[in-house]
């Protein structure tokens, strides 16, 4: 383990959910957020200034080079999600997907195979899990 349990973590998916994934990373004690990832360069560049985070890119797979990253946060629209999850899990990072994980069967069963492959965790967000209105 890190000497400071620090868990790395890449946030690929910049807009107004993935900067609300960096905003809370980054005040919460033991993460930090080492990469941020959008197809918008511009937008990209500035959350990573904003929130000093040291690495940024419009290549989203570019991250999961990065061998001291723990985890894959994905942001991204949910037709993208099957590509930079399964190249994250491959990769030997956990990943965290927004809901819904996939849009076909296809996907879904992709990225759990990859998960039961690698032995890293698929975990689908569920940030509305205990909202009165979902249960």
């Amino acid at each position: 383990m890190r000497e400071a349990q620090q868990v790395k973590v890449a946030v690929v998916g910049i807009g107004s959910f993935g900067t609300r994934y960096v905003d809370a990373l980054q005040r919460t004690a033991g993460a930090q957020v080492t990469w941020v990832s959008d197809t918008n360069a511009d937008r990209c560049r500035a959350v990573a200034e904003q929130y000093h985070v040291p690495h940024h890119t419009t290549k989203p797979l570019e991250v999961c080079n990065d061998l001291e990253l723990d985890a894959v946060i994905v942001v991204t629209p949910e037709a993208a999600h099957r590509e930079i999850t399964v190249a994250a899990l491959e990769s030997g990072k956990h990943a965290v997907v927004e809901k819904p994980l996939a849009t076909t069967d296809d996907d879904a069963q992709a990225m759990i195979s990859a998960a039961k492959r690698t032995g890293r965790l698929l975990l689908p967000a569920m940030v509305a899990r205990y909202d009165f209105r979902y249960g």
